[in-house]
């Protein structure tokens, strides 16, 4: 797969095409996953969807609505904050799922305990605010990554959207581009 030919016209190697280099989420799942991660909550409380937590979850604006805030540390250190918003019903387990977890360890375990069917996740890059800056030990305006998801019950409705901060400096992506490596 490394050469195509043409009759007639020759044999050419082919050229990288980073279109098609993917990040996997290992990193991500490591550092969720790691034995010394320890997740502290901040907060959990009902509060009122703003325009923008009504979006996302498609709720009505003044909804009540269950907000989640924690901290995870690795070793005693700061790496990554996490706000997170979910659909308030007293009759679905979701609040204690999440209580027991952190949402995207649940995921990575894929035990079959969550009532999550599935995730959307967002990364990009940013800079860390003053509330950021307090938590995770940083400089305010220090690069930092933000992963953002949504995800979906069975019936396919958004019950949580928030989105975790993380420190640049704990969280790294990796890629192979052009020909793999062979393996040894």
């Amino acid at each position: 797969g490394l050469v195509t030919a043409a009759r007639g016209r020759g044999t050419f190697v082919k050229p990288m095409v980073l279109g098609t280099a993917t990040f996997g989420l290992q990193a991500l799942e490591d550092l969720f996953n790691a034995e010394d991660t320890a997740v502290r909550f901040l907060s959990v409380k009902t509060i009122s969807a703003t325009p923008r937590i009504s979006r996302a979850l498609s709720v009505p604006v003044e909804d009540r609505v269950i907000s989640i805030r924690r901290l995870l540390t690795r070793r005693g250190i700061p790496i990554a904050y996490h706000r997170e918003y979910l659909i308030f019903d007293p009759a679905r387990p979701i609040v204690e799922a999440e209580m027991g977890i952190t949402t995207l360890q649940g995921l990575f375990e894929g035990l079959g305990q969550s009532v999550l069917k599935r995730g959307d996740l967002a990364i990009e890059a940013t800079t860390i605010t003053e509330e950021e800056s307090r938590l995770l030990h940083l400089p305010k305006g220090e690069a930092a990554f933000r992963i953002e998801h949504t995800f979906f019950d069975f019936e396919e409705r958004a019950v949580s959207w928030g989105w975790f901060i993380v420190r640049g400096d704990r969280l790294r992506f990796n890629a192979t581009v052009g020909a793999q490596a062979p393996v040894r």
